[in-house]
């Protein structure tokens, strides 16, 4: 229900053929490292398999997926407003809205509202309401775009990024993905 309330030794790189970069320098072919996020994915060297892109009218953000044999991880960055933004996740199956003991009325009633003091209770922990709208899904980074509406929201202490997604032809689709600093994730270019 939504209220209202007012590690590891690394090992060695080879093949890489310049400098590290920035996770927005990242290009499809590129590795990326991680630190910081999980001690089980530091000392992985994730191959950036596909790069996405996102829209809204008031945002947008790109997906990389990557992987290091069978580990796997999925980094969201953005840079509205020229600050660097970005997060991680290393599990992207969707969690119904039922698991959150949401329903669409809450959606809608957020949406309506659009204030920032909404949130609700998940496991404990308070998910503070950021933006919601209509976006759209590029695969690959190409094309006219997958429109779809969705609702961002933070927890209370921004560590943790909640995204729910709404395409036409699908239920309800949760994510979780965890904040971290940009300076722990370097590019390696190939």
């Amino acid at each position: 229900m939504i209220k209202s309330l007012f590690g590891r030794k690394k090992k060695k790189l080879t093949g890489a053929t310049s400098l590290a970069e920035g996770v927005k320098d990242a290009v499809v072919g590129d590795v990326l490292t991680i630190m910081g996020f999980d001690v089980e994915y530091d000392d992985g060297y994730y191959l950036i398999e596909a790069k996405h892109r996102y829209a809204t009218s008031y945002s947008m953000w790109y997906e990389l997926v990557a992987g290091d044999g069978d580990r796997r991880l999925w980094v969201y960055w953005s840079n509205d407003g020229g600050q660097l933004f970005t997060s991680v996740t290393n599990d992207n199956e969707p969690v119904p809205l039922e698991a959150l003991n949401l329903t669409r009325d809450d959606l809608t009633q957020v949406d309506q509202e659009h204030s920032l003091s909404n949130y609700f209770t998940y496991e404990g922990r308070d998910f503070y309401y950021l933006n919601s709208g209509e976006a759209y899904f590029f695969d690959g980074g190409q094309g006219d775009g997958i429109g779809y509406y969705t609702w961002d929201l933070m927890s209370s202490d921004e560590r943790t990024i909640l995204s729910i997604d709404k395409f036409s032809d699908r239920p309800y689709e949760c994510y979780f993905s965890s904040v971290v600093s940009p300076d722990s994730i370097t590019v390696y270019k190939q």
